[in-house]
């Protein structure tokens, strides 16, 4: 989660509010990367999203084998329309959250099968010294069951 904080400077985010089961023991700086990070409970998530432009979901709601639940409650999907929506969750690689994006009319939706391939090849870099097949990995990885 902190690595998504950190980069929303990148994508001139100005403001971060990540939702947390618990607030009162998450420990948060109060900015990341010079963008300002607020720390809310799950009563708070249909206030965050009205003013939301990109969400991301790095819990493990909707990970194999609970592949039945999201992050977002039914009643709020519809707010998840013209955001971006992103999963880091890659098994499976269509969550029902990226699904609810979809059918919300999200401006886009991305797997977290991209941040894994990602990974990896950081990884086969560094300790092969090669780069990494990316694109036919996530082919291949998209097409397994």
């Amino acid at each position: 989660m902190a690595q998504a904080a950190a980069s929303l400077k990148n994508f001139g985010i100005s403001k971060a509010v990540i939702i947390t089961r618990n607030t009162a023991t998450a420990d948060w700086p109060s900015h990341i990367n010079k963008t300002p990070v607020t720390l809310a409970g799950y009563n708070a998530l249909g206030d965050a999203l009205k003013d939301a432009v990109l969400v991301i979901n790095t819990t493990p709601v909707g990970m194999y084998p609970d592949v039945d639940n999201s992050p977002i409650p039914e009643n709020l999907a519809p707010m998840l329309r013209n955001k971006v929506c992103m999963d880091a969750i890659y098994n499976p690689a269509k969550t029902l959250f990226l699904y609810q994006a979809k059918e919300a009319g999200a401006h886009a939706v991305v797997s977290g099968v991209k941040m894994f391939i990602g990974q990896a090849a950081a990884a086969f870099q560094l300790w092969t010294e090669k780069a990494f097949p990316s694109e036919e990995a996530e082919k291949l990885l998209m097409q397994s069951p």
